[in-house]
């Protein structure tokens, strides 16, 4: 056998008759079932692994093209529908809803406190989304810092229950002063040096001299809460 056949033994040609071939067939070959007894249940298991596979490779096949249309993304970043960036984030937290959007648009509750970026022209909706979101935020019984120099939020949000307003030039900013920040006399000199920085001018001694005695002014209050209103 190593070696290849040694013998070819070829018979004469010989015809055979359909009818009595095809009987002797189904009864010794295929035990008398018929061609569609034989196929009914591959065709059956395949017709039903054919439905349950076809959403998922219509899936697949579509997202394949638009790859080889657009090209593979690596990295960078990617527009995708509310929906499809809830389940990607698994966003929980804060949602922001607006007419063209159909389903509200949430972030994870452990990125609240990391930045958010809202990029639109005039009139699209940006102050709305912050309104939004304040108002969730509210809802929550939660706290949140506004900068807001034109007092628009300020007007829509403010409680004097339980908001404060950090505005020196407002009446409603409760008291502080420079030495309400103070424990040692090196954070005086830091302060005096953050609020007067040095010049360099011919009166630099001199101001170096007033910087110094705001150093030892800052040390020396230290009255009761409500001595030095600016407002007095």
């Amino acid at each position: 056998m190593r070696a290849g056949y040694d013998l070819l033994y070829q018979e004469p040609e010989r015809t055979y008759i359909d009818a009595p071939l095809s009987a002797y067939l189904k009864s010794a070959i295929y035990g008398g079932d018929s061609l569609f007894e034989i196929y009914q249940l591959p065709l059956f298991f395949g017709f039903l692994s054919l439905l349950l596979q076809l959403p998922f490779s219509i899936r697949k096949d579509i997202k394949r093209r638009k790859q080889m249309r657009y090209g593979r993304r690596l990295k960078g970043t990617e527009r995708l529908t509310p929906k499809e960036f809830n389940r990607k984030v698994q966003g929980e937290g804060l949602g922001i809803k607006i007419d063209a959007l159909k389903d509200m648009l949430r972030i994870p509750a452990r990125a609240e406190a990391q930045h958010i970026q809202i990029i639109a022209d005039t009139g699209g909706g940006k102050t709305t989304m912050i309104m939004q979101m304040l108002r969730q935020i509210r809802g929550r019984g939660d706290s949140a810092i506004v900068y807001d120099p034109a007092l628009e939020y300020t007007r829509r949000f403010y409680d004097p229950k339980r908001d404060l307003i950090l505005n020196p030039l407002d009446r409603r900013c409760p008291y502080w002063g420079p030495a309400e920040e103070l424990r040692t006399s090196s954070e005086a000199d830091a302060i005096a040096v953050s609020l007067f920085q040095p010049r360099r001018t011919k009166r630099a001694s001199s101001f170096l001299r007033f910087r110094s005695k705001f150093s030892h002014i800052c040390c020396a209050m230290d009255r009761p809460r409500g001595a030095y209103r600016m407002d007095e």
